[in-house]
C-alpha cells in the first residue's frame, strides 16, 4: 500500500530518496559498469573511491567471527557467464568467496549461478523472488546477520 511504501521509506535519508534513475541511463550505467570501462566511475557516488566490495571482507576479519549468515536483497554485480573480467565487483560475492561455508538468503537476487564469480558457489544461495513491500518477514535464522546488502 502506499502508507506501507512511505513508512518504508522513512528509514532513509531525504537525499536519498530522490527520483529514480531513467531507466536509459541506468541502463547505459549498467553495461558501463559490467565492462569494466575505465570511466566507469561516477563522482556523483557518495562513495567517490574505494567500494564496498573492496572493503567488506577486510571489515569482516575486524569483527568478531562470522555468523556465516549473509542477506542480500537485489541482483548481484559482475560478470555473467565468464564473459567479463574477473574482479571484485559485488559486496555480497566477494564476502561469500571469503566465507564459502556460508548461506545467503538471498531476494530477487536473479539468476545466481550465472554470476562468474560466485557460479561454483550458487548451491549456498536460498532465492526467493517476491513483492518486497508486501513481504518484510525475514525468518528467524536471518535475523542476525553478517551483511545485509539492499541493491
Amino acid at each position: 500500500s502506499d502508507e506501507e511504501r512511505r513508512q518504508l521509506l522513512q528509514a532513509f535519508p531525504e537525499e536519498a530518496r530522490g527520483r529514480p534513475v531513467p531507466i536509459e541511463l541506468l541502463a547505459a550505467k549498467e553495461a558501463a559498469y559490467s565492462r569494466g570501462d575505465p570511466g566507469r566511475r561516477d563522482d556523483a557516488c557518495p562513495v567517490k573511491g574505494d567500494h564496498l566490495e573492496q572493503a567488506v571482507v577486510e571489515v569482516m576479519h575486524s569483527l568478531p567471527p562470522p555468523l556465516g549468515r549473509l542477506f542480500n536483497i537485489g541482483e548481484l554485480y559482475g560478470g555473467r557467464l565468464g564473459e567479463l573480467p574477473e574482479r571484485p565487483d559485488d559486496p555480497t560475492v566477494e564476502l561469500l568467496r571469503e566465507l564459502p561455508w556460508a548461506q545467503v538468503l538471498c531476494w530477487n537476487c536473479g539468476q545466481v549461478s550465472a554470476v562468474t564469480r560466485v557460479a561454483h558457489l550458487a548451491s549456498a544461495f536460498v532465492l526467493h523472488e517476491l513483492d518486497l513491500l508486501s513481504s518484510l518477514s525475514v525468518p528467524p535464522e536471518f535475523r542476525e546477520v553478517d551483511l545485509l546488502r539492499i541493491d
